[in-house]
């Protein structure tokens, strides 16, 4: 329970693996929370993001030259 009023969204970021586990522990365990996974080509605007309670953001790794 919480004792102030959420302020939308948490971000989370995190490789893909632990956002994927996070995504499904919150969906499990913390009834009426919206979670969204954010990454890839077809995401949203940032500011439609409001909406939702979780954001998950991937890293990714890239091996630098």
């Amino acid at each position: 329970m919480l004792s102030e009023p959420r302020r939308k969204p948490s971000l989370v970021v995190a490789p893909v693996v632990a956002l994927m586990q996070w995504k499904h522990e919150i969906e499990t365990h913390a009834e009426g929370f919206e979670v969204c996974l954010w990454h890839g080509q077809g995401r949203m605007k940032a500011e439609q993001l409001k909406k939702y309670d979780v954001v998950g953001a991937i890293i990714l790794h890239r091996k630098l030259p």
